[in-house]
């Protein structure tokens, strides 16, 4: 009988993931632009980084990024009206544990009650 090298299989191991298929459509990697980024979440609770789709995992990396920067730029979170209100609460969920301090709420005159 062989006997595989240890290193060999935790290798072999990591590698089996990565070679399952995805039930997401893989994506160009999204960047942080230094001056303001755009956080939408989409009718259907998908997340998109300045127009590209990302995942949950992609919004925690971008937010550090971000705040890597030499001058933390403008993050502007923008719900679509027919998202959950989960979906923001999770986005807005990683946004505060990622320490972001510029953030802006964009599109909430769509939210308004008409006043009387």
């Amino acid at each position: 009988m062989v006997r595989w090298p240890a290193f060999l299989i935790a290798a072999l191991a990591a590698l089996i993931p990565a070679c399952a298929p995805h039930s997401e459509p893989v994506t160009v990697a999204a960047r942080a632009n230094p001056d303001r980024n755009v956080l939408a979440i989409a009718a259907q609770n998908a997340l998109e980084w300045n127009g590209r789709k990302i995942t949950h995992d992609q919004l925690a990396a971008l937010l550090t990024e971000t705040i890597s920067l030499p001058n933390e730029p403008l993050l502007e979170l923008r719900p679509d009206i027919g998202s959950d209100y989960k979906a923001s609460a999770k986005a807005l969920k990683i946004i505060k544990k990622s320490r972001v301090t510029k953030l802006g709420f964009v599109g909430n005159e769509k939210y308004e009650v008409p006043s009387e």
